[in-house]
C-alpha cells in the first residue's frame, strides 16, 4: 500500500515574537502540519530536518522530539478544562505541576507571581474567582455583578483587582479560549522576584529551561463571535511581542483585522502544498502579479481562501479549480529560493541533565499525587447539584424497592417460599441497581476529564497511575456514601432480618469496586466504546452471579 502524502511545506523559520497565521480550505493540511510542529506524530510519518538556533547545525526531526514536547505549548480545538476549578485554581495547579515536573526549587511565592502574570496578560482579571464551567451552559447562566476587591501576592508590589464570582458564574467561551492559552503559558521561575511578564532576560535564562518557546493554536477562534475572536489574536500576539515566543496558529474565517495581525502567512491548498508564504503584507501584491487581483472592499482572508478552495457545485467548475490551485502552486514552487531547513526558537539541552537524589524524587511524586487529590476532591465536592440529584435517586430507588417487597410480603409470610424468593429479589436488585449506577457514573464523569488528562499528560506533568490513583481517592467515598444511603433506606423500608450495618458494608464495598472498573473501563476504551461496553460487563456478571442473586442473597435474607 502506497503511503499519501498529507501535507508538504517549504523550509521556512518561525522567528521568537512572531505571529505565524496559517489559512485554507478545511482538509488542506493545517492540523496535520500543526501536530508536527507540536511534536504529535503518532501514527505520522515525518521527514525533515530542524534547524536549532543555539547549536548551529541542523539535526533529523525525530531526534529532537524530546526537546519538542518540552518547550512547544499546543493550544487544542478542544478547549476542554475541569469545569469546578476557578481560573486562580486551573492555572495555579497548571503551574505547581510544572514546577515540581522541573526539579527547581520554586517557592509558592513564585508560584502565585507567574499566575498573576498570566492572568493579567491574559486579561482574565475579572473572572479570576470564577468556575471554569462546561463548555455549552453559558448562556444560560445569568451572570451577576459582584464587588471588585483588590488582591496582593505577598511580597510582591503589584496588586490585581479580581471580581469574585466563585459558584455562580462560568466563564465565556473567549475566555476559556484564553485560559486554554495560558495553561500552555504559565511557568514559573527559581527566583521569588522575577516576573514571567516583567522580566523578560530570567524568562530567557537557562534556569527555566521548561518555559515555552513555541506555542501552536489550533484554530483558537472556532465557535466564537467576531469581537471575542479578534480577542484571542490580539491575546496570542501579545503573547508572543512580550515574551518573546514564536505562536503559530491556523485560521478558518479570520476578519480583516484579525489577518492584519500577522506577521506572516502560510497558505496551504487542498493538495497539502502551500500557495504562498512569506510576509502578511507580501501576499496580495504576490498574487496580483499572478492575476488575481483582491477586489476591492474585500476581507483579505476571504479571498485567499476562495482563491485556493475547490469549487465542488459541478465537474466543469472542478476542473477549473484544480487547474487554478495547481498553477499556483507550481508558481509559488518556481518562485522559492533554496532556504534552510525550519528554524524553530528552542533552548537546546547542552548542559547535563539536573541530578536528582531518590528523596528528592520522591518527594516530587508525593506532590503530584498531592495536587492531583486535591483537583479531583475539588472537581466532587463543589459539583453540589450532581451529588445532590445522585442521593435523591439512591433515596427513590431505595424507597421503589422496599415498598414493592416491603415488610407486608416479608415479615407477614414468614419464610414461605414466596418470601425468601422477595428477599432475593430485594437483594438482586440492591446490588444490581448500586453497581450499575456506581459504574456509569465513574464512566461519564472519566470521559469528560480524559481528553485534559490525554493534553496533560504528554507534557511529563503526571502518570496515568497517579491520576487514576488521585480520582479512585476522590470518588470513592462519595460512592460509598450515596451505596450506604441506599442500603439504609432499603433495609428499614423493606424490614430486612439481616444486621443493617452488614447489608451497608456490603453495597458500600460493591460500589467502591464498580466505580474502581468504570475506571478500568475508561482507561481502556475512549468516548462511546466505553459507554457501550459496560452494560455488556454487567449483564455478564448478573448471568454467573458476580452480582446479583446467586451466592449474595443466602445470609443476608435468613
Amino acid at each position: 500500500m502506497q503511503d499519501e502524502v498529507i501535507v508538504s511545506v517549504p523550509a521556512g523559520e518561525i522567528c521568537p515574537g512572531s505571529l505565524l497565521g496559517i489559512m485554507g480550505p478545511s482538509g488542506c493540511g493545517k492540523t496535520t502540519f500543526l501536530d508536527v510542529l507540536s511534536s504529535s506524530v503518532n501514527g505520522l510519518s515525518v521527514d525533515g530536518q530542524v534547524y536549532i538556533e543555539e547549536m548551529g547545525v541542523n539535526k533529523s526531526f525525530l531526534n529532537y522530539l524530546p526537546l519538542l514536547r518540552k518547550q512547544v505549548g499546543f493550544v487544542h480545538q478542544d478547549d476542554s478544562l475541569f469545569s469546578m476549578l476557578t481560573v486562580q485554581e486551573t492555572l495555579t495547579l497548571i503551574a505547581s505541576l510544572k514546577a515540581v515536573n522541573s526539579g527547581l526549587e520554586v517557592s509558592q511565592l513564585s508560584i502565585e507571581s507567574a499566575v498573576n502574570d498570566t492572568i493579567h496578560l491574559l486579561g482574565l482579571a475579572a473572572v479570576a474567582d470564577s468556575l471554569v464551567g462546561v463548555g455549552g451552559i453559558n448562556d444560560h447562566v445569568k451572570k451577576k455583578s459582584r464587588p471588585v476587591k483588590n488582591r496582593r501576592v505577598k511580597g510582591s508590589s503589584k496588586s490585581y483587582q479580581y471580581r469574585s464570582s466563585k459558584g455562580s458564574v462560568r466563564i465565556s467561551g473567549g475566555e476559556r479560549k484564553r485560559l486554554a492559552i495560558g495553561c500552555e503559558l504559565v511557568t514559573c521561575e527559581r527566583s521569588s522576584t522575577c516576573s514571567p511578564l516583567h522580566n523578560h532576560h530570567q524568562l530567557q535564562s537557562d534556569s527555566n529551561e521548561e518555559a515555552v518557546r513555541l506555542l501552536v493554536a489550533d484554530e483558537p477562534t472556532s465557535g466564537l463571535d467576531s469581537h471575542q475572536a479578534l480577542r484571542v489574536v490580539r491575546v496570542l500576539k501579545e503573547v508572543s511581542r512580550l515574551r518573546g515566543v514564536a505562536t503559530v496558529c491556523t485560521l478558518h474565517q479570520p476578519r480583516s483585522s484579525i489577518f492584519e495581525l500577522f506577521d506572516s502567512l502560510l497558505l496551504l491548498t487542498p493538495l497539502g502544498r502551500p500557495a504562498f508564504y512569506g510576509p502578511r503584507e507580501a501576499a496580495l501584491p504576490y498574487f496580483a502579479a499572478l492575476g488575481y487581483e483582491c477586489p476591492f472592499l474585500t476581507n483579505p482572508a476571504e479571498f485567499l481562501i476562495d482563491l485556493v478552495s475547490l469549487d465542488l457545485d459541478s465537474r466543469e467548475g472542478l476542473a477549473a479549480s484544480k487547474k487554478r490551485v495547481r498553477g499556483l502552486v507550481e508558481a509559488f514552487e518556481a518562485s522559492q529560493a533554496p532556504l534552510k531547513a525550519v528554524s524553530i526558537p528552542l533552548r537546546s539541552h547542552a548542559r547535563p541533565s539536573r541530578w536528582r537524589s531518590p528523596l528528592r524524587l520522591c518527594v516530587a511524586s508525593v506532590g503530584r499525587f498531592g495536587l492531583l487529590l486535591r483537583r479531583a476532591l475539588t472537581q466532587v465536592l463543589r459539583d453540589s447539584a450532581v451529588n445532590t440529584a445522585r442521593m435523591a435517586v439512591y433515596a427513590a430507588l431505595a424507597l421503589l424497592v422496599g415498598s414493592v417487597y416491603g415488610p407486608a410480603t416479608l415479615v407477614k409470610a414468614g419464610f414461605t417460599a414466596e418470601s425468601v424468593s422477595n428477599r432475593v429479589n430485594v437483594i438482586a436488585n440492591a446490588a444490581i441497581n448500586v453497581a450499575m449506577l456506581s459504574m456509569i457514573k465513574t464512566l461519564q464523569v472519566y470521559q469528560r476529564e480524559r481528553v485534559v488528562v490525554d493534553r496533560e499528560r504528554p507534557q511529563g506533568l503526571y502518570s496515568a497511575g497517579k491520576y487514576l490513583l488521585a480520582k479512585a481517592c476522590a470518588e470513592l467515598p462519595g460512592d460509598a456514601l450515596a451505596a450506604a444511603v441506599f442500603g439504609a433506606l432499603l433495609h428499614r423500608q423493606a424490614g430486612l432480618h439481616c444486621h443493617m450495618d452488614r447489608f451497608v458494608l456490603v453495597l458500600s464495598l460493591l460500589s467502591g469496586t464498580c466505580s474502581s472498573l468504570g475506571l478500568a473501563l475508561g482507561a481502556l476504551f475512549k468516548g462511546d466504546v466505553a459507554l457501550a461496553a459496560e452494560p455488556a460487563l454487567m449483564v455478564m456478571y448478573v448471568v454467573v452471579g458476580s452480582v446479583g442473586p446467586a451466592g449474595s442473597g443466602g445470609r443476608c435474607g435468613r
